[in-house]
């Protein structure tokens, strides 16, 4: 009756003692974002073949590097961390047993007996510890697919702003062919009117000089375009040389209003799901901690062999006993690790703030550059630029019936090239900050690619 009424008492004091050192936390969860995982857009189309394929567009170059990405394969190989540790939460024991061996003498008198024991055993859990470890193990793992995502998501941006830069650049290559196709007929009539020994060869040198300069234009232009055609291969994990890329740039359209704007925020930037995701997996470890402190018993099996002093070996008797036994959460009941976790949990909560206030703050800023751009697109694409050709035209006649003298065609020229140069900036400043802000959304919000991610935007 006594040893009942201890192994109450010892396990009440155990219990209780847990109790007593518990920690919870008042942390909440989806406060910004759903605290799921989303997987990021892409194109619903297969992965190309490098070896035959000619010709590639936008969707197809953001599957493969999707795909291919040096970037992304090492963060998906970073996966298996978790996985890992999943196999060491799902183990049902929590240390191996423990096997133990005795052996001494029992002296009487001049007489001695050997006594010989072995046991074995096995501690257990009784609190649910192996389900919370897995639970935590899983949280972590859905916390790491969502961070792979926000890196799918940013290589995504980052592939659409160099296929718009390159279009951009090409278009600017084209605009400066148009003011060298001028500048060379202007020179072949300065020839022809010096040879006729009506201009005079003053006149073609300023005619070389504008013709050099607009030669400049495209070499850069084809220095530019061959930079970001080597920077997409890298990024994409191309492994030969990129084949004809093959594009439009979308309409230049007004941002939407930033309530919309924040309102897609929530639902589909992957970085805010990951704080989300990463608050649950703080608050499972927690629970981990909470239930380390819970008391671990140990249970086994003993055999014991006794021979009494100056007994021979038949004399000897056997016994087995079952053991159990309890710890006393007394001193120690996982403070360190409890309060340890239950920081962990407050730093991912304030995590999430810095991270919602920084997509916030730079959500506002791109979209004030957005508003920026297209006013000063607006400023030249009403008539000076879409009619380049056709003033270019003019000048050139002008020239040819006298009105205007060369140096006055090559000022205007200048003007009409630094134009055209400034509206190309615009649209520069316009399509990046575009692609910034739609990365700051998480989800294409100027020119979607596919009828589905319309539908995702509008739900």
């Amino acid at each position: 009756m006594f040893s009942k009424k201890l192994l109450l008492c010892l396990f009440t004091i155990a219990s209780s003692s847990y109790g007593c050192a518990a920690t919870s936390s008042t942390a909440k969860v989806s406060v910004y974002a759903p605290a799921e995982i989303a997987s990021t857009f892409l194109p619903d189309l297969k992965g190309v073949n490098p070896t035959t394929t000619e010709v590639l567009t936008l969707e197809e170059i953001l599957v493969f590097a999707d795909e291919n990405s040096p970037t992304l394969k090492k963060a998906r190989a970073l996966i298996g961390l978790s996985d890992a540790e999943g196999i060491g939460a799902d183990i049902f024991f929590p240390e191996n047993p423990e096997l133990n061996f005795a052996i001494g003498g029992r002296f009487e008198n001049e007489n001695a007996g050997l006594d010989f024991q072995v046991g074995i055993e096995q501690a257990i859990e009784i609190g649910g510890q192996k389900g919370l470890r897995v639970e935590a193990a899983e949280a972590k793992k859905n916390q790491s697919l969502s961070n792979l995502n926000t890196l799918r998501w940013e290589l995504h941006s980052r592939v659409h702003r160099v296929f718009v830069d390159l279009l951009l650049v090409r278009e600017r290559k084209e605009q400066a062919q148009k003011f060298v196709g001028f500048s060379e007929s202007l020179r072949d009539t300065i020839t022809k009117q010096i040879d006729a020994g009506e201009s005079s060869p003053l006149e073609l040198l300023v005619a070389d000089a504008d013709l050099a300069q607009t030669k400049e234009a495209i070499i850069e232009a084809q220095r530019l375009e061959g930079a970001l055609l080597t920077q997409m291969k890298i990024l994409i994990g191309w492994p030969s040389e990129l084949p004809t890329i093959k594009g439009e740039l979308p309409e230049i359209n007004p941002s939407p209003d930033l309530a919309s704007l924040f309102s897609l925020m929530r639902k589909h930037h992957p970085a805010l799901r990951t704080r989300e995701l990463a608050v649950v997996t703080k608050l499972k470890e927690l629970d981990v901690e909470n239930r380390k402190g819970w008391i671990d018993p140990r249970i086994g099996v003993a055999y014991n062999r006794e021979s009494a002093p100056g007994s021979t070996g038949g004399d000897s008797s056997n016994v087995v006993l079952f053991t159990l036994a309890f710890p006393l959460a007394i001193w120690r009941t996982n403070q360190e690790g409890k309060a340890r976790a239950l920081t962990e949990v407050e730093i991912a909560g304030q995590e999430r703030e810095i991270t919602i206030q920084r997509l916030r703050g730079d959500l506002r800023l791109a979209k004030l550059n957005v508003d920026a751009a297209l006013k000063g697109i607006q400023l030249y694409q009403s008539g000076i630029v879409p009619q380049l050709e056709k003033n270019l035209t003019f000048l050139k006649k002008a020239y040819e019936l006298g009105e205007v003298s060369v140096h006055q065609v090559s000022q205007t020229q200048q003007r009409l090239l630094d134009a055209t140069a400034r509206f190309t900036n615009a649209k520069i400043r316009y399509y990046e900050s575009a692609i910034q802000l739609s990365a700051l959304v998480g989800t294409e919000v100027f020119h979607p690619n596919n009828k589905k991610q319309q539908r995702d935007n509008n739900e």
